[in-house]
């Protein structure tokens, strides 16, 4: 039984050895780190966790002035390193000290990062500036808790942040500083309002520890997304201010008409893609207003006249046909020759049937034009476009002349000619190229040829 009891004892004295052994490897193992970091009157002091390695932790050592390394001679009081430059701590000086990750404990644990600390020993007079934040100024948010952070270029006043944020509309929040106060989280403790833009606004109370302020305030707006269904209220022709209907036919639609859309609330960013689809393709342009409810639609190519478009918004069809009165074509009603004027009768021209064209100074030729009502065709928009050829007969122009004819959508032009003809057969081809357009812009759809014999 004594010997049962003993045996008990020993494994458990070995227990409690092992155990005493393993935590205390565990406790060596943990990487040491700088608890603080001064710069005094004469030296730099670094305060350790744990007792270091002098040399190497004295070799990972190093602190500038302004550019310039410094040496000097240190000094270890237990977990306490200080450094003595040579040439003393000065006055109105930049100074940096780095500790590289290379320092070890008395254990052979690294230090887990490279450390870096700034210090000046001049008045500081530099104001704290916002370096950057998160999410950016101007962003779309989908998290109705979504935090938003601050990183500041220097520590500052912490108490003096809360005093200079403000959030508008109000919002019910909480602040989480890292070590240091070099940046800070704004952590909602209330869900955002759907659909709300939001105001962070930092004032000039903000302070850095020696009480310099914030320049000039600081903004971010922030628009929250809504889940609410994206509908469209209206869609509005301009030209005649009517109202597209779903699954309807919009008639008189000018080629180059504009539409005015009106959504029943913001569209976001990653809603506008694939909004409006076009059938036949035809590339188009919108234009937002400041809310992104409105929309204008403009298009970046002509309709082409008589034919119907079908517009797909949020998947509904609309259908508009290109028929609008100042969209009318240009086109050749008929050509009319005379010979010579006043003494011979005019003859319409019909395909490759007979001129009847001699030697005349007076021949006429006249064309009766189709166009909008609202459009005029101009004699240099036509000389332009116009031409003969023969290998016959020979023309010269003498005069244009361009009237109105009896109907206000067409227009007569008659050509003065000085007609040569050479006695032998052939042909005469008249032509109109698509250069040709009225004051609206509006031209032949193709280029027109008329061709005739000559006997």
């Amino acid at each position: 039984m004594k010997k049962i009891l003993l045996f008990t004892a020993l494994v458990h004295l070995l227990i409690s050895l092992w155990a005493c052994r393993f935590l205390e490897e565990m406790i060596h193992t943990k990487v040491p780190e700088v608890e603080n970091c001064s710069l005094e009157t004469d030296h730099t002091l670094l305060q350790f966790t744990t007792p270091m390695n002098w040399n190497l932790t004295e070799q990972a050592f190093s602190l500038t002035e302004e550019d310039s390394e410094l040496e000097g001679r240190f000094i270890w009081d237990g977990n306490k390193m200080s450094f003595y430059p040579h040439r003393g701590i000065m006055e109105n000086r930049n100074y940096t000290l780095n500790l590289e990750n290379s320092a070890e404990d008395g254990y052979g644990n690294s230090l887990g990062e490279n450390r870096s600390w700034k210090f000046y020993t001049g008045e500081d007079n530099t104001p704290p500036l916002i370096q950057s934040v998160n999410p950016v100024d101007k962003s779309e948010i989908s998290n109705l808790r979504q935090s938003v952070s601050y990183d500041f270029s220097e520590t500052v006043d912490h108490m003096s942040f809360r005093e200079a944020l403000e959030v508008s509309p109000a919002l019910e929040y909480h602040l989480e500083w890292t070590e240091g106060n070099t940046s800070v989280q704004v952590q909602p403790l209330e869900d955002y309002s759907e659909g709300e833009d939001y105001t962070f606004t930092v004032s000039t109370r903000l302070k850095d520890l020696a009480q310099n302020n914030l320049k000039q305030k600081h903004e971010l707006h922030y628009l929250i997304s809504s889940n609410d269904e994206l509908l469209l209220e209206s869609i509005i022709l301009e030209s005649s201010s009517a109202e597209l209907e779903e699954n309807g036919i919009t008639e008189y639609v000018e080629k180059d008409d504009i539409l005015n859309g009106r959504l029943n609330r913001r569209i976001y960013s990653d809603e506008i893609y694939g909004l409006i689809r076009i059938q036949p393709d035809v590339s188009f342009s919108l234009d937002w207003d400041i809310e992104y409810r409105e929309f204008t639609l403009s298009f970046d190519e002509d309709l082409r006249y008589g034919e119907s478009y079908d517009l797909y918004i949020l998947d509904r069809l609309y259908t508009i046909q290109c028929t609008g009165s100042h969209s009318i074509p240009l086109s050749i009603e008929s050509i009319f020759f005379c010979s010579q004027d006043g003494a011979a009768p005019q003859k319409q021209l019909v395909l490759n049937e007979s001129l009847g064209a001699y030697d005349s100074d007076t021949a006429t030729l006249e064309f009766i034009l189709n166009h909008s009502p609202y459009g005029v065709i101009s004699e240099s928009s036509f000389m332009k476009a116009f031409s003969i050829e023969s290998s016959v007969l020979s023309f010269r122009l003498l005069s244009l002349e361009l009237e109105a004819a009896p109907p206000a959508t067409q227009s007569l032009i008659r050509i003065c000619l000085d007609v040569s003809d050479t006695g032998f057969p052939g042909t005469v081809r008249f032509s109109l190229d698509d250069s040709l357009s009225d004051s609206l812009g509006n031209s032949l759809e193709e280029n027109w040829t008329m061709m005739v014999n000559q006997p």
